[in-house]
């Protein structure tokens, strides 16, 4: 199995960044149909307060 990475963002320093982040990681799953123990999250925060949602994922080769 091979790890991938998607990365959601950047959510600039604005109100409801969590619902936006939420709702374009809940579309992304369904369309990729992956389960979630398939996936490890990662939120970070750049120095600009800049977020960025990084997700690590495994599909079956």
């Amino acid at each position: 199995m091979r790890v991938h990475l998607k990365v959601f963002g950047p959510y600039g320093v604005k109100p409801r960044v969590r619902e936006e982040m939420e709702k374009d990681f809940n579309e992304w799953v369904e369309d990729k149909s992956i389960g979630l123990k398939d996936i490890y999250p990662l939120a970070t925060t750049l120095p600009d307060r800049t977020t960025l949602l990084l997700v690590f994922y495994q599909i079956k080769d």
